[in-house]
């Protein structure tokens, strides 16, 4: 399962999750051998509560780590509204995600832990009650850590809420436990 490069942020992650209180949230670990980026492990946290953020960790077999918080279905049913589907895409989108490098690889739990703790940034552009758009931030010890949003532009959804279609909606996050 472990490859040399992927030992020490491999075990780093898992430890963490480990430590998760298991009545918060349910940690699994598996193999995904083909991957979008190629054969990793995937750690996958769900926190119980609607009002957390979920998260996965994917690790690489060259020790690279990436992320992904939140689907934009659960996000929608927590608001009671809809969300696009982006042309003919039938997966469910992420609403914030980080490709696998070894940047992130430093400092992946320290993102876990942001995640874990409720410090996620989320804004939700809408246009005529639905979802077609998600960006925002982490916050870790060190300030804001940038992550790539989904879909088209919160600027767009905003100005269409001018006209009364469109406009852009923050979500909160609670801590896991």
């Amino acid at each position: 399962m472990l490859s040399d490069p992927q030992d020490a942020p491999l075990q780093a992650v898992i430890r963490w999750a480990k430590a998760c209180p298991p009545d918060s949230v349910a940690v699994a670990v598996e193999e995904e051998p083909t991957g979008e980026y190629g054969p990793a492990v995937v750690v996958r946290c769900a926190p119980t509560h609607q009002s957390t953020c979920p998260l996965v960790i994917r690790v690489l077999r060259n020790g690279a780590c990436g992320f992904e918080l939140d689907l934009w279905s659960r996000l929608a049913a927590r608001l009671g509204v809809q969300y696009s589907r982006l042309g003919v895409a039938t997966s469910d989108f992420v609403a914030l995600y980080r490709e696998p490098s070894s940047v992130i690889s430093r400092d992946i739990v320290s993102v876990a832990s942001a995640v874990a703790g409720g410090r996620v940034r989320l804004r939700l552009g809408m246009i005529r009650g639905r979802i077609v758009a998600s960006q925002g931030s982490i916050t870790v010890n060190s300030g804001p850590y940038a992550v790539h949003g989904v879909g088209g532009s919160l600027l767009m959804c905003s100005v269409l809420g001018l006209v009364g279609c469109g406009g852009t909606r923050t979500v909160q996050y609670e801590a896991w436990y």
